[in-house]
């Protein structure tokens, strides 16, 4: 009679439960590091990302801070000095009558400081809020500001645009125009530009706005831009940079040496 071979079932049960049970605790806790490690990389791009909003904002706040003491520092030194001698020369003008021969001499002197007054008031009050905006669109207070720099002669820009009679939203318009206002500043500047191309460009066909800038003075890069971001200085850039954020837009910076600098806004409509 032949002998059988049996196989121990029990022990080879619990042998292969054993080693099914320590591979699923190794994979759970494989699986609980891999998650740690992820959820850890998650929080710290959070906390990367919530520190460069919050600088972001900081540098805004600076920013808004910054042109406050400009604006008082325009009314104190050009309003207020024209006020003072429109005073003065009133003052002067009653209590030595007799050295005005002519009384038509005191009124034209006296109209000249008044109109002068008014213009340096319309200059510091278009710097603080261009009312055109509201009520004719962002082309025509862009207009004046590229015309106001053009006439000194450092630089010289070209405006072009397909706006016709198309409006972007009040506050989008008002964000393009502090944008481009201090783009154009920063390029006069500091670029040492002689000319400057500057296109407003709508297309409906993918509901995008693009901007473009282009001129034959020194630049920055993109990386250089963002690493300005990220740094203590750049207010000016850093506000750009939020009122880019503001309209969900993208920027894209570029230098060649040979053929000069760029600056591409794309924003949607």
């Amino acid at each position: 009679m032949e002998a059988t071979f049996e196989i121990p079932i029990l022990p080879f049960l619990t042998i292969s439960l054993a080693l099914a049970v320590a591979f699923v605790i190794g994979f759970v806790r494989l699986f609980a590091v891999y998650k740690k490690r992820i959820n850890a990389e998650v929080d710290q791009k959070q906390k990367i990302e919530q520190e460069f909003e919050r600088k972001l904002l900081e540098a805004s706040l600076e920013s808004e801070e910054i042109n406050r003491s400009r604006f008082a520092m325009d009314i104190h030194d050009d309003i207020g000095a024209s006020l003072t001698l429109l005073k003065m020369n009133v003052q002067y003008a009653h209590s030595h009558p007799m050295e005005f021969k002519n009384p038509q001499d005191i009124h034209d002197q006296t109209q000249m400081l008044i109109d002068q007054t008014i213009q340096k008031i319309r200059q510091v009050s278009q710097r603080i809020s261009p009312s055109t905006i509201q009520h004719f669109g962002i082309i025509p207070p862009l207009e004046e500001l590229i015309a106001s720099i053009n006439e000194s002669k450092q630089i010289k820009i070209q405006l072009t645009h397909n706006f016709d009679l198309q409006r972007l939203s009040s506050f989008a318009e008002i964000n393009l125009y502090r944008i481009l206002q201090e783009l154009l500043n920063n390029i006069l500047k500091h670029a040492e530009a002689t000319k400057a191309n500057v296109s407003l460009i709508i297309d409906m066909t993918q509901n995008l706005l693009f901007v473009e800038i282009l001129h034959d003075g020194k630049g920055l890069t993109d990386p250089e831009f963002d690493h300005i971001l990220h740094q203590t200085k750049g207010h000016g850039l850093k506000g750009i940079q939020t009122r880019v954020n503001s309209l969900n837009g993208k920027t894209l910076f570029q230098y060649h040496v040979e053929k000069g600098s760029e600056i591409h806004i794309t924003f949607p409509i």
